[in-house]
Parts: structure tokens; sequence; C-alpha cells
């Protein structure tokens, strides 16, 4: 089972977005830092979870630094890593879900109906617009401007009375029709793809993605002088179904300490 180039794009991205564009005077990186950025993404990735069973975990492409801002001591950068771990469900279980997804929309769909009395009162309002544009037309065909603009505005009153009886009705049981929307938008059939990103030696650490439901901090964040070590570290989970707490429950608070220098 294979993770999609898509989904492993867009985590990049994710990673990219987590940081401040650089706003320094750069220079080259050195041999040493290079060596001590990959060392320290190869540490981090020892919090992750490993995948549990029926789920891939797929790490972000590892990019080498190659230049940091010229004001910053050996080693003053953040170091990043990610992993996207996937479930990919049965067409069974997405069939299911469709199943039920459809069911809570029909019921939306009822409740939003009008009941007879309602639509009686919409439907006699409706009635009088009716005439009233008949009315309009004849005017104007008879050559009375003035009586035709005269039933136009009643016909637009009329139809206005006949939205405020329906929208006040789908006012009242609004509360019940928000409910549903979260059942159905709930019952996603999609894969189940889950995001975990940690961040080390954050000089100005960002806000979580959006979606993020766990985060994990150990050390010092943010970071003052980590030199070549890393000096403290966020862990970020990121999720949107509630089929990925099981990943979320497996990150571990300790294995995220022992990372830490």
């Amino acid at each position: 089972m294979k993770t999609s180039s898509r989904a492993v794009g867009a985590m990049a991205g994710l990673l990219l977005c987590g940081s401040a564009i650089a706003d320094c005077v750069m220079r080259d990186s050195t041999a040493a830092e290079k060596q001590y950025y990959a060392r320290a993404q190869t540490t981090l990735r020892e919090a992750l979870p490993a995948a549990p069973a029926n789920w891939t975990l797929k790490l972000a492409p590892s990019e080498p630094i190659d230049s940091v801002c010229a004001d910053q001591k050996p080693g003053g950068f953040e170091v990043k890593i990610a992993a996207v771990y996937l479930w990919t469900r049965s067409k069974a279980d997405k069939d299911r879900i469709y199943a039920e997804r459809r069911k809570v929309e029909k019921e939306i769909d009822n409740l939003r109906e009008l009941p007879p009395e309602v639509k009686k009162e919409r439907q006699a309002w409706l009635d009088k617009m009716s005439e009233a544009n008949r009315a309009s037309n004849a005017a104007a065909k008879a050559g009375d401007k003035a009586l035709a603009r005269q039933k136009d505005a009643e016909a637009d009153g009329y139809s206005q009375k006949g939205r405020a009886v329906r929208d006040a009705y789908w006012q009242r049981i609004q509360p019940e029709v928000d409910k549903l929307q979260a059942q159905a938008k709930a019952l996603n059939d999609a894969d189940v793809r889950v995001e975990v990103i940690i961040v080390a030696n954050e000089r100005f650490p960002q806000r979580p993605p959006l979606d993020t439901s766990k985060v994990l901090t150990a050390g010092k964040v943010p970071a003052t002088d980590p030199g070549m070590k890393l000096q403290g570290a966020r862990l970020m989970v990121v999720r949107s179904q509630p089929e990925g707490a099981q990943i979320e429950a497996l990150v571990d608070q300790q294995k995220l300490n022992r990372v830490i220098q």
C-alpha cells in the first residue's frame, strides 16, 4: 500500500507554511551544520510512532540545509520533519459510510420540507403574487405604466412575505439541521490521513496548522542558543477525521523527551 505523491506533496507544503520566510542576509551552511542537520532529523524521527496494522507511513522528503542566516551562531536554526500516516478504506467500508451519509442527508431534506400548514400559508402569498403579476401584465398591455409598476411592487411584496414564511420555518428547525449536518460531515468515506510534524529549536514558534488535534512539547520552546544540539521540540498531530485518533493515541511524550539533548 503506497501513499500518493499528492499527499506527500501537501505534507511538504505544510512544512514550508510553518516557517517564516528568512528576512536576513544569508550565508552558505558549513559542512558541520549540514551534518548536524541531517543527524538531528534522523534523531527526531525516533519520536515518530510506528504505523499500526493496516496503516502506511511516509516521511516527507529530507531537504539539505544549504544556507542559513549569516547572523546566526552555528546550528542556530530550526530542524523539521514530518510524516503522513494513511489508512485506505475498503470498498465495503466506503459503501457503508456513503449509505449512512445519504440517509442523514435525506433526513435533512425531509426536515426542510414545509409542513402542510406552513406550505398553505406560503402558497396564499404566492397566489397573490401571481394575481398581481397577471394584473401588471394586463396593465402594461393596456398602456397603463403607472398601474403596471404598482402591481409589480405588490407582487414583489407578496413574494417577500412568502419567503418570510418559509425562512421563519427554516430558522426554527435550523438547530436540528445543524446537528444532522454535523453527523453527515463526520461520515467521511475518504481514506484517513494524519500528519505528524516535529519542529525543533524554534526561535519564533508558529501557530500550529489548521486541524491540529494534539501538541506535545519537550525541552525549551522557544530555543535561545541551541548550538549543535536539540534544545527543545514540538510534536503536532494534524487530523480531520475521527479515525485519526488511533495515530494521535500513539504519540509518546517520553519518546519526544528522549530526543532532546
